[in-house]
C-alpha cells in the first residue's frame, strides 16, 4: 500500500496548494497591488 499512500499523500498536498493559491489570490483582490505596473 505504499504506493496508494504516495498518491494520496500527493493529493493532499495538490489540494493544499490549491486552497493556498486560491487564498492568495482572494487576499490580492482584497489588497489589490499592481506589481506589473511597479518598474
Amino acid at each position: 500500500g505504499g504506493a496508494l499512500d504516495h498518491k494520496r499523500r500527493r493529493h493532499l498536498l495538490c489540494r493544499y496548494i490549491n486552497i493556498e493559491r486560491l487564498t492568495f489570490s482572494r487576499r490580492n483582490c482584497a489588497n489589490p497591488t499592481p506589481q506589473h505596473q511597479i518598474p
